[in-house]
């Protein structure tokens, strides 16, 4: 078998680890880690310093256990550093202040891009819903307008409800689904709870006008 890109040892290291049922290894992590901006050999000294017993921080070690070079891991803990993977501080161990390596920002990128990819979901589905509704595909323009709604603080399920609106009445255009946002940014509906109480009130307000027209005043008693 042929490894590009890392060298053989490299590539076996990761697969020990992996192999290795006593190590604590996120999904999210090995899943992501390209996309997180992760190179592969950072990647390996994030898993180790992750199931590190001890965090203080200690080069050698991390060289001998890796069979990495001073200097290579002193490079990949700096990059890990700059783009706040983890962070150095200086902890007080055993009367000795020690300098330490803490890795709570790891899991806060892990949570982030986490969250970034359900969000991401959740549009790729309003695009679907849409494309079902309209009976075809959308064209780009569309797409960056839906884009925008969501820029603009709109939420899926508000858009979603305007687009039901907008089907309701049988009009098949982003621009009336725009005027219908529109409108009801302007009475601060953002929900469909607000919605439904703001079509109670109108409900409730022509039933009262109904109820004064068809009085009879003339023949009150």
């Amino acid at each position: 078998m042929m490894y590009n890109k890392v060298g053989d040892k490299m590539v076996e290291k990761v697969i020990s680890i992996l192999k290795d049922s006593s190590w604590n290894v996120p999904k999210e992590l090995i899943l992501n880690y390209k996309k997180m901006d992760i190179d592969e050999k950072s990647l390996i000294v994030l898993i180790y310093l992750l199931n590190s017993k001890d965090c203080i921080y200690n080069p050698k070690k991390i060289c001998d256990d890796l069979s990495m070079d001073m200097n290579e891991v002193l490079v990949i803990v700096n990059t890990l550093k700059e783009k706040e993977f983890i962070s150095l501080k200086f902890r007080k161990i055993e009367k000795f202040r020690e300098e330490c390596i803490e890795i709570d920002k790891l899991y806060e990128k892990i949570a982030y891009k986490m969250l970034d990819e359900e969000e991401k979901e959740v549009s790729n589905k309003l695009f679907e819903v849409f494309e079902k509704e309209f009976g075809r595909n959308l064209s780009p323009m569309e797409y960056e307008i839906l884009s925008k709604w969501q820029e603009s603080g709109f939420s899926d399920e508000i858009i979603e409800l305007a687009l039901s609106e907008a089907v309701y009445n049988g009009v098949f255009n982003f621009r009336y689904i725009d005027k219908i946002l529109f409108e009801w940014k302007k009475k601060n509906i953002n929900s469909k709870e607000g919605l439904d109480k703001v079509s109670n009130k109108v409900k409730n307000d022509e039933e009262t006008d109904t109820e004064l027209i068809d009085y009879d005043w003339l023949n009150e008693d």
